[in-house]
């Protein structure tokens, strides 16, 4: 199989200039939360904050596992009473 890319292909940046988008400001991120909370979709919410908060990009964040950001067993039930007690 030949992946080798002729002249007569096109390809879709041929004469542009690719770079990283800049960040979202402040408004910016604070418009999108206002309007994920209005569409009552919570899980869109959850990861648009998370993605924000934790800087990571979007295909990062998806590609975790609960295991990956779980407490230790250890850990966990010592932070569960702290927070309600």
């Amino acid at each position: 199989m030949n992946n080798k890319i002729t002249q007569k292909d096109n390809l879709w940046n041929k004469g542009k200039i690719i770079s990283r988008k800049p960040p979202l400001s402040s408004d910016q991120v604070q418009i999108i939360r206002m309007v994920l909370s209005q569409r009552g979709n919570i899980l869109d919410m959850a990861m648009f904050s998370l993605t924000i908060d934790s800087s990571l990009r979007g295909s990062d964040l998806v590609a975790l596992n609960v295991s990956d950001v779980m407490m230790p067993d250890n850990q966990q039930g010592h932070s569960k009473d702290s927070q309600f007690h």
